[in-house]
């Protein structure tokens, strides 16, 4: 995560808050995870003064407190321990316990909110600027919400580079390369509408 400016690496699990989002969702508690946007939008606006990037991640509450009492036994540890029948890796051993359950064959049926909150100060006044979009299974394709906004948006983005309306080349961010209005507009058409919502105080700083 980046606070005041500088790269920190936070401990696993922490940086907890409950966030308030739209129903069906509702309240849900949020950890600090790692993704690639932490690294690159700092980058990308050094020259606006970026000061705080974070990102949280909010599963379902029992499935926190799953995740939170294997590690507090030690599963999540990346260095081996000895036993009396070799040395193992506890994490491991954990991603191979659980590839051993079969993917439940089932019919999806669930929804999640993507959320950016941006804040500042435009010509003196403290903004908030959020954009957020409320994403559920595609009936139609048999995927999750998960799958339909994981897989959606680098879809749109290789039809923008064989159409070429993407020119750049390289390993860049996709704040830099992708053009957003464009973006948007194609989210639209496969069902991820986003929305933004803008809050700014009357009072100048």
């Amino acid at each position: 995560m980046v606070f005041d400016g500088d790269y920190k690496e936070m401990p696993p699990l922490s940086g907890e808050i409950a966030v308030d989002f739209p129903a069906p969702v509702g309240e849900q508690h949020a950890i600090y995870t790692l993704h690639s946007e932490v690294l690159t939008l700092p980058m990308t606006y050094k020259a606006k003064g970026v000061e705080r990037v974070t990102f949280r991640l909010g599963l379902p509450i029992e499935f926190h407190e799953k995740i939170k009492f294997l590690m507090s036994l030690g599963l999540g540890a990346k260095e081996k321990i000895h036993t009396a029948d070799g040395a193992f890796s506890p994490r491991k051993i954990l991603a191979t316990l659980i590839n051993q359950f079969p993917v439940p064959q089932v019919e999806p049926d669930d929804c999640e909110v993507v959320r950016v909150d941006v804040v500042g100060v435009i010509e003196g006044r403290r903004t908030m600027c959020r954009m957020e979009t409320t994403v559920y299974n595609d009936k139609r394709w048999h995927v999750s919400c998960g799958a339909l906004d994981t897989g959606v948006p680098p879809s749109i983005v290789a039809q923008m580079l064989c159409d070429e309306t993407i020119h750049s080349r390289g390993v860049l961010a996709p704040e830099v390369a992708v053009p957003a209005d464009r973006f948007f507009q194609e989210l639209a058409k496969r069902g991820i509408s986003m929305h933004r919502i803008s809050k700014q105080e009357l009072v100048f700083h």
